[in-house]
């Protein structure tokens, strides 16, 4: 059997897809196959969400 695999979309792929996709990377530990993806994708992770990780220990 495979493992489940989730896609998390958002605009830039900057924020929410980002950290949705930690998050779910960090509680699944490996069960879930975790992508994100933007439909207009921007370089470079906001920094507000950058901090964000680094306060709940993701980097």
């Amino acid at each position: 059997m495979t493992d489940p695999r989730v896609l998390f979309v958002c605009t830039h792929n900057a924020g929410r897809s980002q950290m949705a996709a930690a998050l779910l990377e960090r509680k699944s530990e490996g069960r879930v196959e975790v992508l994100s993806a933007g439909t207009t994708p921007a370089h470079e992770i906001h920094p507000g969400v950058v901090e964000a990780m680094r306060e709940v220990g993701i980097d």
